[in-house]
């Protein structure tokens, strides 16, 4: 598989010292080095906005940002870091949303979602209108591992149809997170049910950012240049704060049990 131009990765958890991610600059400079080595030129790191240390608040992270973004140009690294939010998918997100309290993916207006593993927020759909109708597009981070979700497929779908988009994680095709996420992941991706593939990374280790691995076994059940799309044109167009055009959701078949 030949190596793509640019690769973008949506979702990382780098800035040092936030949340469960990078605990330091020496672990950050590790993970921006493995990003490198996969090709990655550009990535938003987005702490979890519930998990923000003591005294942390936007200019905090900016303040952050930039020192980590200089010490790894320092480093000779070429590798462009912008700021982002995994925000907490609950009922108060859209009074967060008039508040200002929310960080979207590189001041866009893409804002990206976190699901609970187990469990759905109530009124999961009216949240998520309550984003659009906002004038935020949202992006829901790793469905496949939500154990709900991976039973009812057909919500997600819907979703999608008024407008949601959707990030998988690259992880899951790599069967990281269990059997049932790698077979959501999949199907999500028969389904047209996939706009960006993210790494999700929390350390240079077993949580690292990668992606080329999840590209080519993307590939090999949309295609190679859809797969490409899913971690270089689309997430680029994200942190760019241009339209994503997408193409619409496979109708869900009963043979292969979306409901």
């Amino acid at each position: 598989m030949a190596t793509p131009s640019v690769r973008v990765d949506l979702h990382t958890h780098l800035l040092p010292g936030v949340d469960d991610g990078a605990a330091t600059l020496a672990e950050a400079e590790a993970m921006a080095r493995v990003a490198v080595e996969e090709g990655i030129v550009r990535l938003a790191v987005t702490p979890h906005n519930l998990r923000w240390a003591p005294g942390i608040d936007r200019a905090a992270l900016e303040q952050r940002l930039a020192e980590l973004q200089g010490h790894l140009s320092a480093q000779g690294l070429p590798l462009e870091v912008v700021l982002g939010a995994e925000m907490a998918l609950i009922p108060a997100l859209p009074q967060q949303i008039d508040a200002g309290e929310f960080v979207s993916l590189n001041g866009s207006r893409y804002l990206l979602l976190e699901l609970p593993y187990y469990g759905l927020p109530h009124k999961l759909e009216e949240i998520v209108s309550g984003v659009q109708v906002r004038g935020f597009v949202p992006i829901l981070a790793h469905p496949e591992r939500n154990a709900d979700l991976q039973r009812h497929l057909e919500r997600l779908h819907r979703m999608v149809e008024r407008g949601l988009l959707v990030q998988i994680t690259s992880g899951s095709l790599e069967g990281h997170f269990g059997r049932a996420a790698r077979r959501a992941a999949r199907r999500l991706l028969e389904a047209s049910l996939v706009h960006a593939i993210a790494s999700d990374a929390h350390n240079p280790y077993d949580r690292a950012p990668r992606l080329a691995k999840a590209q080519a076994l993307a590939a090999e059940i949309v295609g190679p240049e859809r797969a490409e799309a899913l971690v270089s044109a689309n997430p680029a167009a994200i942190l760019r704060d241009e339209p994503l055009e997408v193409e619409p959701p496979t109708p869900p078949r009963r043979r292969f049990g979306w409901w």
